[in-house]
């Protein structure tokens, strides 16, 4: 016989589906009555959502220096929600595939190797599992009294053991969350918000456009730039007004600096203006 343990039906066993389950908990049916928790698998680009990190701490509850720990020694490692949000379920990975460091959970730990916060209640379920393969730690927790929590600080906290000393570094990947009803709550990492401050390091924060060289013969650059996604007409006008090329007619255009060629050899020489347009 098979046992099945996909609840989420993504085709994979992992800490997302605890989340499913703690929503469906106590519950008798064929089908599930609530929503099957989705996961948010790009970076959030949402401002208001709270974002996830995490601490080390020693058994005496102070923080670690992980470049000291030694094979053998056992630490904590505090997954930290930066706001409140009405959580129902929690999960995430620890990834640690840059490190030379070897670990291993401590199944004894709590439950399952995970404490998860008091506000998740006395009856939540909660899962800590080392893929060895990945070099990740997925980690999740649950309520299963059907109610949402609003909880900051302090999501849950897991107790890891060095197994082989060396390079030792985390980050907190594939965070999904659920509320009461099952609907996927916004939520993002560190990690999101580093990819969100690189991807927007160089970006422009106002449109600007200019043409270069000006004058020019028989063609010119003309450059622009777009703080967010943006359609765009370029029309190129004579001195009378009158329209003379349509360059772009409406390409929709990323965030980030464009540019474009105009040849205007099959034109009589004179002043020429261009305008862009966002509609």
């Amino acid at each position: 016989n098979a046992v099945y343990a996909d609840a989420n039906g993504n085709g994979t066993v992992n800490a997302a589906d605890v989340l499913c389950i703690g929503l469906n908990y106590n519950k008798t049916h064929t089908t599930a009555a609530s929503k099957p928790a989705r996961s948010n698998e790009t970076a959030i680009r949402n401002a208001d959502a709270p974002v996830l990190n995490y601490q080390l701490f020693d058994l005496r509850n102070r923080p670690v220096d992980v470049a000291n720990l030694q094979t053998g020694e056992e630490f904590y490692v505090a997954i930290n929600s930066s706001k409140n949000s009405d959580l129902h379920g929690i999960s995430a990975s620890l990834d640690f595939s840059g490190s030379t460091a070897e670990i291993a959970v401590v199944d004894e730990f709590a439950q399952n190797g995970v404490q998860p916060s008091g506000e998740f209640g006395d009856d939540a379920l909660a899962l800590a599992h080392l893929d060895a393969e990945a070099r990740q730690i997925d980690v999740a927790a649950s309520r299963v009294d059907g109610q949402s929590a609003a909880i900051s600080g302090e999501l849950l906290r897991i107790r890891v053991r060095v197994v082989r000393s060396g390079k030792l570094d985390f980050s907190i990947a594939a965070a999904q969350a659920v509320a009461a009803d099952g609907e996927a709550i916004a939520i993002a990492t560190d990690a999101d918000e580093s990819a969100e401050a690189a991807l927007n390091a160089n970006a422009p924060i106002e449109f600007s456009a200019n043409a270069f060289p000006n004058p020019f013969n028989p063609s010119t650059k003309i450059a622009f730039a777009f703080p967010q996604s943006s359609k765009v007409e370029l029309t190129i006008y004579n001195a009378l007004g009158q329209q003379v090329a349509r360059l772009i007619d409406g390409k929709e255009f990323q965030p980030g600096n464009h540019s474009i060629q105009w040849n205007a050899a099959s034109l009589p020489s004179g002043m020429y203006f261009y305008v862009i347009k966002t509609p």
